[in-house]
């Protein structure tokens, strides 16, 4: 099964992205990651490693993609996060580094849901 990437600039490196991308884009799957730093971390998803139907799914569902993401950003932000969310493109932003492992794992199981449809 496929998990979204945890994903620390320090340790990793770019590379460790680029790398996690390229897995994506290889399995046609979403490209959820969170990067990390000491308190926060910045939770992403990016339509670029899906395939042209898989867009259109996500496309064709923007109001389930935003509300359900929006949902998501409100179980797990605290007072500074904030969010940028579209059918294909999610930024949260701030978000408590606790929070991580269960933001993008929910993150990811949306839009995992909405494409395999």
């Amino acid at each position: 099964m496929h998990t979204p990437h945890i994903f620390n600039r320090r340790r990793d490196g770019i590379d460790g992205l680029n790398n996690y991308f390229a897995v994506c884009e290889k399995a046609n799957v979403p490209y959820v990651y969170a990067e990390t730093r000491q308190k926060y971390c910045d939770v992403f998803f990016d339509f670029i490693s899906l395939s042209e139907d898989k867009r259109k799914a996500l496309t064709n569902n923007r109001d389930t993609v935003v509300n359900d993401a929006i949902a998501i950003f409100m179980r797990h932000s605290c007072n500074k996060s904030r969010y940028e969310i579209s059918s294909l493109l999610i930024s949260m932003l701030d978000m408590p580094i606790a929070q991580a492992n269960a933001c993008t794992q929910e993150l990811l199981s949306l839009i995992s849901g909405i494409t395999e449809r």
